[in-house]
């Protein structure tokens, strides 16, 4: 795959075979790939680049080995990082909870595929291991997770304009 959006040509094979957009037509991984070329802020601002699924269809679809995911991937992140609008809830949940217990959830509570949540002494799972958080933050770190650079220059921004 490559990450070069100026090789694709809009056939929107991506988007045919993308289970999102079977159930959200808005979401149009084709149209994300040519907005990014030259629409970009305003997809750092856009809540359907939060809709990708990651499945990774678009990728097998592409005739010309584009990666719509990684574009919606880097856009996700940017937007994250930028706090941009449209970040969803769960994904700053995620990011404290990775950053404070180096898991994805709160370690004492399993959720069904049914979205049935209990505890995990009740249905008789040990404890989990400690887990080395700094080891986690530092990790997810030096991978630039927690990158702050926008946020930086927003808030130079803001103290000029007050």
């Amino acid at each position: 795959m490559i990450f070069d959006e100026t090789a694709c040509y809009i056939c929107a094979k991506c988007t045919s075979g993308c289970p999102t957009a079977v159930y959200d037509p808005s979401f149009k991984p084709h149209v994300i790939v040519a907005r990014s070329k030259v629409d970009r802020e305003a997809l750092l601002n856009d809540e359907n680049i939060w809709y990708c699924v990651l499945c990774k269809r678009c990728e097998r679809r592409c005739p010309q080995n584009v990666s719509p995911l990684l574009i919606v991937t880097e856009l996700k992140n940017e937007s994250y990082k930028c706090a941009k609008a449209h970040v969803p809830k769960g994904f700053e949940v995620l990011s404290r909870l990775l950053r404070e217990t180096g898991l994805s959830s709160k370690e004492e509570i399993i959720i069904t595929e049914d979205f049935d949540e209990y505890n995990r002494e009740e249905i008789g799972l040990p404890p989990l291991p400690k887990i080395n958080t700094k080891a986690i933050t530092e990790a997810l770190t030096e991978l630039g997770f927690f990158d702050t650079g926008c946020e930086d220059q927003n808030a130079k921004a803001g103290t000029a304009e007050d």
